[in-house]
């Protein structure tokens, strides 16, 4: 486990959030405190140690503190404060009976960050999701998305992400955030047979060097593989005039195996950072491709597809959602992904996994999923 730099744990805080946790006055607490991640979003942190309390001595604890630094995120300034007001917002309804986010016990805010003291879960989470786990995780989901599809026009505020979150993450992919002339310097991190393409070639006409890249010789993927990724280019204004006839619902926009913990009683849901308005089936997509071994993708597909729409259609009609827009949605979220991955790696083994995986969405889009 990484160990970053820690924060400052603020003792009248933790106070503050282990009385909600138990019930009672805290006058005292130990603390150990293990940096679970430390990321541009977010550093979370595991906190365990003894409680003193009033009426029952000593109580050990576990919890989760979650701090965030104000920071202006491209196009989502207000990206560092999103749970925190999701959480005020989730007051208003329920995720449902088998699906969870984790309790909070004390949030604080002011312009600059935000702490949440939340509930620690332990459960089966990431690799060790099991098929089953995973089919009534996306039932769970899609259900929670038919039940608040009903009342989304009472949403209002929040801080929410909107619609155009999906087709700005293949959007993001045209354009070059970076100086041409730095990627070529010697200062610049990036690896040096991908520094010495761009020394080789102009590409510095204000589009990202993977969509140059997507386009040049240079790229040995297969040609079928990199004109899937280049028809979707092509017909983007066509896929999302298609994509806006879905229902629209809250969308968690970072649903993998790494965000859910399962456990007998329900399904938990972390990070809650990109939470927002958008498509049917734009979370499903994540959850099938996000991460998932590529030997393992398509026996997740059907069953993952089939428990989603049984769960959205318990309060809502799911048959316009097609199997086809789920493999769109996972080209406009992972296609140029994995091109960057592609050209960035050296390693044999995961440039023909790639090659795999973009083998797989080709065979889905033309033909039956089933």
């Amino acid at each position: 486990m990484k160990q970053n730099k820690q924060p400052e744990c603020s003792l009248d805080a933790l106070l503050r959030a282990l009385t909600s946790y138990f019930g009672e006055v805290i006058t005292d607490a130990s603390k150990t405190i293990i940096n679970l991640q430390g990321g541009t979003v977010a550093n979370v942190c595991f906190v365990q140690g003894t409680a003193k309390t009033l009426l029952h001595g000593e109580l050990p604890y576990k919890i989760i503190w979650k701090h965030t630094k104000k920071w202006n995120r491209p196009g989502d300034p207000l990206s560092w404060r999103r749970e925190y007001d999701w959480i005020h917002l989730n007051q208003t309804f329920d995720l449902g009976i088998k699906l969870k986010m984790p309790k909070w016990y004390h949030r604080e805010i002011n312009d600059e960050e935000n702490h949440l003291w939340l509930e620690y879960v332990e459960g089966e989470s990431g690799s060790d999701l099991t098929l089953s786990m995973l089919e009534e995780t996306a039932f769970q989901w899609g259900e929670f998305q038919g039940r608040c599809s009903l009342v989304l026009d009472q949403i209002v505020g929040g801080n929410l992400t909107d619609i155009s979150f999906l087709e700005s993450e293949l959007s993001q992919w045209y354009h070059n955030p970076y100086d041409y002339t730095y990627l070529c310097s010697d200062q610049c991190k990036i690896p040096s047979f991908v520094k010495n393409t761009l020394r080789q070639n102009n590409w510095n006409d204000g589009r990202s060097i993977v969509y140059h890249y997507l386009r040049s010789e240079v790229c040995d993927l297969p040609s079928h593989l990199k004109q899937m990724i280049i028809d979707l280019d092509l017909s983007k204004d066509k896929v999302f005039t298609s994509l806006s006839k879905l229902p629209k619902v809250i969308s968690h926009r970072d649903l993998w195996i790494e965000n859910i913990f399962y456990t007998e009683a329900a399904v938990y849901l972390i990070d809650w950072d990109c939470v927002g308005i958008g498509y049917l089936g734009e979370d499903l997509a994540s959850l099938i491709a996000d991460d998932t071994p590529t030997n393992q993708l398509e026996d997740m597909f059907h069953p993952l597809f089939e428990n989603y729409k049984k769960g959205y259609s318990i309060y809502r009609d799911a048959s316009i959602l097609e199997p086809k827009d789920i493999v769109i949605m996972i080209l406009i979220k992972y296609g140029y992904r994995l091109v960057d991955h592609y050209w960035f790696t050296d390693s044999v083994v995961e440039k023909e996994d790639i090659v795999n995986r973009l083998s797989i969405f080709y065979s889905w889009l033309h033909q039956d999923t089933k």
